[in-house]
């Protein structure tokens, strides 16, 4: 998306595993492998649903495994700009995907996970606007995480 000047406007990025039966690990005791897979996939399309709803300007979807790229394209389609995360740990995953998008001019850049149930549109348009005058924005979390970057 870009500006009405030609700019490159802002981006949302979704950070996500494409669900399996070995996702949500810390739920095996209360969950079954089809019911982990399934709350996975939920809160993957509740988490890009939030960031389209907040219209700031594409969504991308950066995921793994890598060879899940028809999965990708079958449940997201059109929606979204899906591409695989590259690095080793989740930091370096994450510098890769926001690398990935700021190559095409976006800007600001809002990060979420797919996990993040009571995350609002709010929330991303209160980062991106928070982002007009810092170089950062951290949306921070009961455990002491955070949830936004």
């Amino acid at each position: 998306m870009t500006t009405a000047s030609g700019e490159a406007g802002p981006a949302v990025i979704v950070m996500a595993r494409a669900p399996s039966l070995d996702g949500k690990t810390r739920l095996r005791s209360a969950l079954s492998d089809r019911e982990r897979e399934a709350l996975q996939g939920a809160l993957l399309r509740d988490a890009i649903e939030v960031a389209l709803e907040a219209r700031l300007g594409p969504v991308y979807l950066a995921y793994t495994p890598a060879e899940a790229a028809s999965w990708a394209e079958a449940e997201f389609g059109e929606c979204v700009a899906a591409f695989p995360q590259e690095g080793e740990g989740l930091g370096e995953r994450m510098l890769a995907a926001l690398r990935h998008v700021a190559s095409t001019g976006a800007t600001p850049l809002v990060l979420i996970g797919a996990d993040i149930p009571l995350l609002q549109p709010r929330h991303i348009q209160e980062a991106a606007a928070a982002l007009a005058d810092a170089d950062v924005c951290l949306g921070p979390a009961a455990d002491g995480g955070y949830y936004l970057l």
